[in-house]
């Protein structure tokens, strides 16, 4: 098995520590900072439980394939898919996302995602979420995850568009079945939003303990844009 890449965002206001770490035992030097964010890329679980994570969740990410969300009193587990181009089609992958006290944890399959901009602005002392806890990090780095379903429903359909123009001027087997088949990515995509629905939900309502008044607004713009994306 390859081995995990862990790195580490230690922030405050005022303060910003990046690092790739070898295990996840050295967490702990950094336990002092307002925010920690570490992500895994490589679903290895081992050490979360070290960190004060439950047994529950563990054995439920293990277990689980589709979108979840659990709540429990001081910590939060929420499992989704990022959607990605590949070269003949999409491609969805799990992704974890663990909060509990200072700490958001991030589990992926593999090296890549859609979190540049989320790291982009942790740099920057003078942007929203160096002055935000680890509430407003889950939010942001979940609404990147939604954001980036939407330019890839709008790429599906402006192909639509074009290759049903060019249908209507000329009667083409292999033309309908390029539309067909670009029809599919959008019910793979919908497939994947859909669920989403319920797993916010939860949050807003079992986990509202969990989050600040900032984050507990903008759960429901993402929600907006969830079903938006669903229809």
């Amino acid at each position: 098995m390859e081995k995990k890449r862990i790195t580490l965002f230690a922030y405050s206001p005022s303060e910003f520590t990046e690092k790739r770490l070898e295990g996840l035992d050295e967490v702990k030097d950094y336990a002092d900072y307002p925010v920690l964010w570490i992500n895994i890329d490589g679903m290895d679980f081992e050490g979360l439980e070290d960190l004060g994570f439950s047994r529950l969740f563990l054995h439920l990410l293990k277990r689980s394939r589709g979108p979840r969300a659990l709540v429990l009193k001081d910590q939060l587990l929420i499992l989704i898919h990022q959607v990605y181009r590949v070269e003949r089609g999409l491609k969805r992958e799990r992704t974890a996302f663990f909060l509990k006290d200072n700490l958001v944890v991030t589990i992926q399959e593999r090296p890549g995602d859609v979190f540049n901009h989320v790291r982009e602005e942790i740099r920057n002392k003078d942007s929203v979420l160096r002055s935000s806890g680890p509430d407003y990090l889950l939010y942001a780095l979940l609404d990147a995850v939604i954001e980036n379903y939407l330019p890839l429903l709008e790429g599906i359909s402006n192909s639509v568009e074009k290759l049903e123009s060019d249908a209507l001027k000329r009667a083409d087997r292999e033309l309908l079945r390029r539309i067909q088949s670009i029809r599919r990515q959008t019910f793979f995509i919908r497939r994947t939003i859909f669920p989403l629905l319920e797993v916010f939900r939860r949050i807003r309502v079992e986990g509202a303990q969990l989050f600040g008044e900032k984050p507990a607004f903008t759960w429901k713009t993402s929600q907006a844009t969830l079903l938006r994306s669903s229809t």
